[in-house]
C-alpha cells in the first residue's frame, strides 16, 4: 500500500556546469539571492537543487547561455510515495493463487499432449452450465421455487396434461 509522499518536490541533481554557473550567478548577485540559494552556496552547491532554484538561475543566466544545456546531463528525480510492506497472509494466498494459475496454464498447455487427458467434463458447456445450476439452487429458496412453478401453471392456458412439478 502506498503511503503519502514526504517530499513532493521534483529535484535535479547537480553536475559540475550547472554548480560553475550557479556559483557565478551566487557570486554575480550577492546582495539580491533568495534563501534557498544562500542555504545551496553553504552546502557549496553540492546537494540537489529544485525547480524554483533553476528558474532563478534561468534569470540569472547570461544570454548565450542556454538552460537546457546545462540540464541535459542532469538526472532528475521525482517523488516517489514509500511503500509499505504486503500482510504476510495475502502474500500468502497471492503465491498460492500464482501456483495454482499457473498449474492451470500448464493443464492446458499439455492437454492435447496425452490422450487420456484430452478431454475432461469441465471443457464441456453442459458441465459448466450444470455447475452453474449447481451453485445457484442453494439460494434460491424452495418457496419461491414452488411459487414461481405454480405462477407458470396459473398464467399459461395451454393443457399441460399429466406434466407435474417435482416439488409440489
Amino acid at each position: 500500500m502506498l503511503n503519502t509522499i514526504k517530499n513532493p518536490y521534483v529535484s535535479v541533481a547537480m553536475t559540475d556546469d550547472l554548480r560553475d554557473n550557479f556559483i557565478e550567478a551566487y557570486n554575480a548577485n550577492k546582495p539580491n539571492i533568495p534563501e534557498r540559494i544562500k542555504i545551496l552556496a553553504e552546502n557549496k552547491f553540492k546537494s540537489d537543487i529544485q525547480l524554483e532554484d533553476i528558474l532563478w538561475l534561468k534569470k540569472k543566466l547570461p544570454k548565450d547561455v542556454r538552460i537546457y544545456k546545462l540540464l541535459e546531463n542532469c538526472d532528475v528525480k521525482l517523488p516517489a510515495p514509500e511503500l509499505e510492506p504486503r500482510n504476510p497472509e495475502l502474500e500468502a494466498r497471492i503465491q498460492k493463487l500464482k501456483v495454482l494459475e499457473e498449474e492451470r496454464r500448464y493443464q492446458d498447455m499439455t492437454r492435447n499432449v496425452d490422450t487420456s487427458r484430452v478431454r475432461h467434463p469441465e471443457d464441456s458447456i453442459a458441465y459448466q452450465s450444470s455447475c452453474t445450476t449447481f451453485m445457484c439452487l442453494p439460494f434460491l429458496s424452495k418457496n419461491y421455487i414452488t411459487s414461481w412453478f405454480q405462477s407458470e401453471r396459473d398464467e399459461s392456458s395451454v393443457d399441460r396434461g399429466s406434466t407435474s412439478c417435482a416439488l409440489d
